[in-house]
């Protein structure tokens, strides 16, 4: 844990989400986007760029697993990705506190609850891995005022790094080197009849806050092919996520860990289905990733997802992710 009076030697500007102006004043609670862009980000690309060949170099062995209390596996490969992300957070900010997964499950807290922290998953998708489909990811995400601003989501297999900034820019970097500003949804336009009257706000169930008007593409004439991920190691519930309203031109598809978030920035897929009892290590990065795109994440039970101290004590409910540009106006 970071000592007590330990001063950084990078002292963040302020950060102001709504107009992203740079200040001068040195308050450790808040960021400037610019401070972010220039001096974090750069490092936290190159912190998940290791800790993945980190992941990479202890796939090539057999992997051992031990079943954590949760039920969840972990290997020596989520802990040495941990212990490398987790000591080089704290050289990069010693000012800012972190928990990751691991450090979580061995009852780590956070002294000061109020205050900014990193959330980190060191290997997301530990199933995925030890299957080795490759979609696995690392994960981190800096979480202020109980927010995500800013998220990273590397996934070492696929070869490809998305980053996201809220109040700036979301970008995906490759394995070649090549770099690519993400397009935010006012960008590009509406891609899909979702975003029309008939999305009215109306339930067909009252205890749920999916729209039941969601898919009734007929409606609209809507000819179109929605492409929907879930998680590969636990599928969501059809008939709870969706009801009667699963479209019929609709295509599944698994997919392990966040890189489902990569995918909804760039939209190669439309919605991601999530079962509930994912934790906020696994969805800050994301949630911050389309958020500085204009996506949207909707929850069965109407609230956000919890990424305060109280919510890593809890887990995530029901909820849909949307490509930026797909998002129902009145969800």
């Amino acid at each position: 844990m970071n000592d007590k009076g330990q001063k950084s030697k990078m002292i963040p500007p302020t950060y102001n989400e709504s107009v992203n102006e740079v200040s001068s004043s040195p308050l450790h609670d808040e960021f400037s986007v610019s401070w972010l862009q220039t001096q974090i980000m750069p490092k936290l690309i190159e912190i998940t760029r290791q800790s993945g060949a980190i992941l990479q170099n202890y796939a090539k062995n057999t992997i051992d697993t031990v079943i954590k209390k949760d039920g969840s596996p972990v290997t020596p490969a989520d802990e040495a990705s941990d212990d490398f992300i987790c000591d080089a957070l704290q050289k990069l900010t010693p000012h800012i506190a972190y928990v990751s997964e691991e450090r979580f499950a061995k009852g780590f807290m956070l002294e000061d609850q109020n205050a900014p922290f990193w959330l980190v998953d060191p290997l997301d998708g530990t199933q995925d891995y030890i299957n080795r489909t490759g979609d696995y990811a690392v994960c981190i995400a800096l979480i202020v005022k109980n927010k995500p601003i800013l998220g990273v989501i590397a996934a070492p297999d696929h070869g490809r790094t998305f980053t996201a900034i809220v109040g700036g820019y979301a970008f995906e970097y490759k394995a070649d080197g090549t770099k690519i500003r993400l397009q935010h949804a006012s960008e590009m336009g509406e891609y899909c009849p979702i975003r029309t009257p008939i999305c009215s706000g109306e339930y067909e169930d009252p205890k749920t806050h999916f729209p039941a008007s969601l898919f009734e593409n007929d409606k609209i004439g809507a000819k179109f092919d929605v492409r929907i991920v879930h998680s590969r190691t636990r599928p969501p519930n059809l008939g709870s996520m969706f009801g009667m309203y699963v479209p019929a031109t609709s295509t599944w598809r698994p997919v392990g860990s966040a890189l489902k978030f990569g995918l909804l920035a760039t939209r190669e897929v439309d919605i991601y289905a999530c079962k509930a009892g994912t934790a906020p290590w696994d969805t800050a990065a994301g949630e911050a990733l389309l958020k500085t795109l204009g996506g949207r994440i909707a929850t069965i039970t109407g609230s956000p997802l919890d990424v305060s101290c109280k919510g890593l004590q809890e887990r995530n409910p029901e909820f849909l992710a949307f490509a930026p540009g797909y998002t129902p106006e009145r969800l």
